[in-house]
C-alpha cells in the first residue's frame, strides 16, 4: 500500500480536516471498547491483534463469545486487539488503550495498565484485567507498543 493510499485511509477514518494533521504529523484515530474482563484468570501481561478465529484460544472464555462476535462484525478496515494487565492483587486495575495515531506509514496503538489511585478503595483479591478493543484500521498497519502509566 503506498503512502498516499494510508494517509486517505487515516484521514476517511477519522473525517478531519487535512490542517489538523499538518500541525500534530499524526491523525488520531478514535477506537472502540468492546468488552472487558476482571476476575477470570487470563494470559500474562501482553497485547494481542486477534485476526481470526484461531486467535481466539488466547481470549479467557468470559470474553470469547464477545471477541468471536465483534471478529464476525469487524469492517474490512478494522482490527480486534486483546489487553491483558497479567494478574494483580487488588481490584482497581485496567488495562486499556491510550492513544491510536496514524503517521502516514502505520498506525501506532499504545496501550497501558492503569494503577488504582493512591488511596482508593479496591477489593482485596486476586484480578486479572483484560479488554477487548476495536481498532479503525487494517491488520497490516498496525503496531502496538505499551506505555508506563508514570
Amino acid at each position: 500500500m503506498n503512502l498516499i493510499k494510508v494517509v486517505a485511509l487515516c484521514l476517511i477514518a477519522l473525517a478531519v480536516p487535512l490542517g489538523a494533521s499538518a500541525q500534530t504529523g499524526a491523525v488520531p484515530l478514535a477506537w472502540y471498547g468492546v468488552a472487558h474482563s476482571f476476575y477470570e484468570p487470563g494470559p500474562a501481561r501482553g497485547a494481542w491483534v486477534i485476526a481470526d478465529e484461531s486467535d481466539l484460544a488466547l481470549v479467557p472464555p468470559t470474553l470469547r463469545n464477545k471477541a468471536a462476535e465483534a471478529l464476525k462484525n469487524l469492517e474490512p478496515r478494522e482490527t480486534l486487539i486483546f489487553l491483558s494487565a497479567g494478574m494483580r492483587r487488588t481490584g482497581g486495575f485496567r488495562a486499556l488503550v491510550t492513544d491510536v495515531v496514524c503517521d502516514g506509514t502505520k498506525v501506532l496503538v499504545r496501550w497501558t495498565v492503569q494503577s488504582p489511585p493512591p488511596g482508593a478503595m479496591v477489593t482485596q483479591a486476586l484480578t486479572h484485567p483484560m479488554s477487548l478493543v476495536r481498532i479503525p484500521a487494517p491488520l497490516a498497519l498496525i503496531e502496538v507498543e505499551e506505555i508506563s502509566a508514570d
